[in-house]
């Protein structure tokens, strides 16, 4: 009987240690917010970025990031991404947030207001934020022209909807040359 408890402690372990350690999710990207353009995979090392139908017209080839952290608590992909709970401060500016390659750069969250998700069913309450980014720092030998932080410091809106029970992410989107990006849990 004891051996039965023994395994099945390492059972329950190993599945939480699994789920903890390799996060791993997978969301879509619609261009103008209804075309589906893109498939975004990460995990705690990686991310990459591949087109899908119209998307094939903005992205050529797929972008791949490895060996990256994105497991750490000061990271912005992290805290958009893989957090199933986010905790904002309203209006603070928070210095050396990573992107991808250990850029380092300076967010805060600005509170819009109330907002209903009626393409959801059911509907979604959720709490609009706006997402500022200011270039902080660059560390010597590291790429920062790399199209995925160039999007997220250089994009004029930032837009973060949040679940106004479960303080998690639902919806993101940014405004980059243009064009509507909308990031959505697949």
């Amino acid at each position: 009987m004891k051996r039965s408890y023994k395994l099945v402690y390492l059972f329950v372990f190993l599945a939480f240690h699994g789920l903890v350690i390799a996060q791993s999710k997978e969301y879509r990207i619609y261009i103008y917010d209804t075309i589906e353009g893109m498939v975004l995979k990460i995990d705690n090392n990686s991310l990459s970025v591949k087109s899908v139908n119209f998307g094939k017209f903005l992205l050529k080839e797929p972008l791949n990031y490895k060996k990256q952290s994105f497991e750490k608590e000061n990271n912005l992909i992290n805290t958009l991404l893989l957090q199933s709970h986010v905790d904002i401060s309203d209006g603070e500016w928070k210095d050396s947030v990573e992107l991808i390659d250990g850029v380092l750069v300076k967010i805060r969250f600005l509170y819009a207001k109330k907002d209903t998700l009626d393409q959801e069913k059911p509907k979604q309450e959720t709490l609009l934020y706006r997402l500022d980014i200011q270039k902080h720092i660059v560390k010597e030998g590291v790429d920062d022209i790399n199209p995925i932080n160039l999007a997220l410091i250089e994009s004029s809106v930032r837009k973060i909807w949040i679940d106004e029970d479960g303080r998690s992410i639902v919806k993101l989107s940014l405004m980059y040359n243009g064009i509507l990006y909308t990031i959505k849990q697949k």
